[in-house]
């Protein structure tokens, strides 16, 4: 069956026109005039716009200020309890007081080792009636901590063993609770000036001092310390043997020797790392040996002072500092301030001085040979 060619209706076989829009069958016949209608294309179609795929994003954080307030109350609180847990801890103060000596008969050599953690240490060679060696020690401070406690930190060892005439003392304090503040610990060790002194003290945090004003006898004498200043005094002492004065940390070293005796060559040895190395030395009487002095700092000044007489020469030798200088104030030496002679060098007994800073700081000497008489 015929179809329309303009709009596709179906039609009878016998039609000339289309029944619906009016076009001739035959296209050679002008389709009558018919009233304009429009009609809905065919066939008519609806397009579904697609669905949206833009995702559902979450709220972000920061617009969510219950949350916020919410986790930063829960710091403050926690920070809170830690803080009050400590400041209504309670607080024990302590305080204590200990004395031990050693009254062994026919000692005349006494070896000690000495060491605390905290505390500050003086050696003086006093007899303290027939005692070789008397320790005494007082000590306070409080303690803050969860827990409390009532019982003192300090705990104090000390063992003494006799060889024949040689007493060995080894003898240590320590602060053990970690809690312990503001601890005040002062050691007295009074030696027997009679003996021949072997000393070696140590403290980790404090002050270690010697001092001798009268004639004894030092066979070695060692003391260190980390954080604190290290000094040693010796007027009119015997030396035999060496001398190490040490700051490792934090401090100075201080060493005085006026008008010692010498028996066979001895060594000085002074050494800071942040502090100053002071030292005076007097000898304007005939030794019985030479005496070398090595003082070393990295960081800080060395600060010497050498008066010499009759024949007692010197040598000073000083590596010049790289950040620094060398400072002199000469009477009867010469050469250059690295090198430095008295005008009688050499002669029968010789102090013979090296200086070195590894790092910042200045070489400041004083040096006096007092007579121009040479001693030949």
């Amino acid at each position: 069956m015929p179809y329309c060619r303009r709009c596709g209706t179906q039609l009878e076989e016998s039609a000339r026109f289309c029944h619906r829009c009016g076009t001739p069958v035959d296209p050679n016949v002008q389709p009558q005039v018919q009233p304009a209608q429009t009609y809905p294309p065919y066939p008519a179609y609806q397009q579904t716009p697609p669905p949206s795929t833009e995702a559902k994003q979450p709220r972000p954080l920061h617009k969510e200020p219950l949350i916020i307030a919410a986790i930063a109350l829960t710091v403050v609180l926690i920070a809170a309890l830690i803080i009050s847990a400590f400041m209504i801890a309670p607080v024990s103060p302590w305080s204590t007081s200990e004395t031990l000596s050693d009254q062994t008969a026919g000692v005349d050599t006494l070896n000690l080792n000495f060491d605390i953690n905290v505390g500050d240490v003086d050696v003086v060679p006093l007899q303290i009636g027939d005692r070789n060696i008397l320790i005494t020690v007082v000590a306070n401070g409080s303690r803050s901590s969860p827990g409390g406690g009532s019982s003192g930190p300090l705990t104090l060892t000390f063992d003494n063993q006799t060889n024949g005439g040689t007493l060995t003392v080894n003898s240590q304090i320590r602060i053990e609770d970690a809690y312990t503040s503001g601890a005040n610990v002062g050691v007295t060790i009074y030696v027997d000036p009679a003996l021949k002194l072997n000393l070696n003290i140590s403290s980790a945090a404090g002050d270690v001092t010697f001092s001798a004003d009268r004639n004894v006898v030092i066979e070695s004498l060692n003391l260190q310390t980390t954080t604190g200043d290290v000094s040693a005094n010796l007027g009119n002492a015997t030396l035999t043997g060496d001398v190490v004065l040490a700051s490792s940390a934090l401090g100075n070293v201080n060493y005085r020797m006026s008008q010692n005796a010498l028996e066979g060559n001895c060594t000085i040895q002074a050494k800071v790392t942040t502090g100053n190395a002071n030292l005076d030395i007097t000898e304007t009487k005939a030794l019985q040996g030479n005496l070398q002095v090595y003082s070393e700092a990295v960081t800080g000044n060395i600060n010497l002072r050498l008066k010499i007489d009759g024949s007692v020469a010197a040598q000073i030798e000083s590596q010049a500092p790289a950040l620094g200088k060398v400072n002199t104030e000469l009477n009867n030496f010469s050469g250059e301030k690295t090198l430095l002679q008295s005008h009688n060098y050499p002669s029968q007994a010789n102090i013979e001085v090296s200086n070195t800073i590894s790092g910042l700081g200045n070489v400041n000497i004083q040096a006096d040979y007092i007579t121009t008489i040479i001693y030949n």
